[in-house]
């Protein structure tokens, strides 16, 4: 585990791609969205003792119940999309500049999609 962390700050720290702009801000902004995802979840269930809503379909009604802490993965799953993009944006920074730009600004992107998902089970779930 130890050598892993060390191979991963050796690629943060020999990547040029911590002196870009676009790549810094990109990821910034992703992890932001993902903490503001996290609070939302956790604020706005926390209080719920019962099953909630966990996913609704236009054409059939409800269809899944749960405890409210499965609802954690979405944030999780938006964490671990900014840490393997964040980190191949690194790895692949020299030889493909354009993707290595594009890719944190995706994990951004999708966490944005995942606040509005939990924004939409807030609505469901009063």
């Amino acid at each position: 585990m130890q050598r892993l962390l060390i191979r991963i700050t050796d690629l943060i720290d020999g990547s040029p791609a911590k002196h870009d702009r676009i790549v810094y801000f990109s990821l910034l902004l992703a992890f932001l969205l993902n903490l503001a995802l996290w609070i939302t979840v956790v604020v706005a269930f926390w209080s719920s003792s019962e099953y909630i809503i966990l996913q609704y379909n236009m054409y059939f009604g409800i269809s899944s119940f749960g405890p409210w802490y499965w609802l954690l993965l979405m944030p999780l799953a938006g964490l671990a999309v900014i840490l393997i993009n964040g980190l191949l944006s690194f790895q692949i920074y020299l030889g493909y500049r354009v993707l290595a730009r594009i890719m944190p600004a995706m994990a951004a992107l999708i966490n944005a999609l995942l606040i509005i998902v939990v924004a939409l089970l807030i609505y469901i779930n009063s």
